[in-house]
């Protein structure tokens, strides 16, 4: 008897619901040139231009599906954090000495550490900016959480870089989050076809979400009020 799996979507089709808002971060992420000085701005530009996966702007726009819609207040956020990764990455590649990122020459091959350092400094310092952009200054604390953390443990690892007796239980914390308390999880209930996103620290306890073929579409209830 023969049995016929299901085929798997590829990546096309399970963004197919946000192809439209990706283009639209990608547009302001061009756009964010223009808040540079003229002499940076090229900088900026070559870096924005090494395209990766966008994978954040991703989740950014697919969480805003899952709660709704997708406004123009989540096509910031995915300017903002891809504009965090990409200077995660200007400073990576300093501390690697790498001198390729998909294929082209990364800032610091082409303009040296300490201009590179300072660029990386800056696309950080215009991310904090669009975060404070937002009517609350919850955005900003938690883009500025998220930069501490990045940077605290790329010193920690720096620190015991070649050390031969840095065991796996020692070397994991350094990957964790410190504020992990501050974390959303997110739990699937396939029986129920429902996913639930816990807000750990919130007076909003937890939101569950109907899944769909697209992204879903949200209900709300305080903890203890869960079916």
């Amino acid at each position: 008897e023969l049995s016929v799996k299901p085929s798997q979507p590829n990546l096309s089709q399970l963004l197919a619901p946000i192809a439209a808002d990706l283009g639209r971060v990608e547009t302001r992420l061009r756009e964010q040139v223009r808040g540079f000085d003229a002499g940076v701005a090229d900088y900026v530009e070559y870096v924005l231009g090494v395209a990766g996966k966008r994978l954040r702007p991703t989740l950014a726009l697919l969480a805003g599906g899952a709660t709704g819609r997708v406004g123009d207040e989540h096509i910031t956020l995915g300017v903002i954090v891809e504009l965090i990764h990409v200077a995660t990455l200007v400073h990576d590649d300093i501390l690697d000495h790498a001198e390729l990122r998909h294929g082209l020459a990364t800032a610091n091959s082409r303009w040296g550490s300490e201009i590179s350092v300072l660029l990386g400094d800056c696309l950080f310092a215009h991310a904090l900016s669009l975060a404070a952009s937002y009517p609350t200054t919850a955005v900003c604390r938690k883009v500025s959480l998220a930069t501490n953390t990045v940077c605290s443990g790329e010193i920690l690892q720096n620190q015991r870089k070649f050390d031969a007796a840095l065991t796996i239980d020692k070397y994991t914390p350094m990957l964790n989050d410190p504020v992990a308390a501050q974390r959303f999880v997110w739990k699937l209930d396939r029986s129920r076809n429902t996913g639930t996103l816990a807000l750990p620290g919130s007076r909003m306890k937890s939101i569950t979400v109907e899944l769909s073929p697209m992204l879903g579409r949200v209900a709300t209830a305080p903890a203890g009020e869960q079916s």
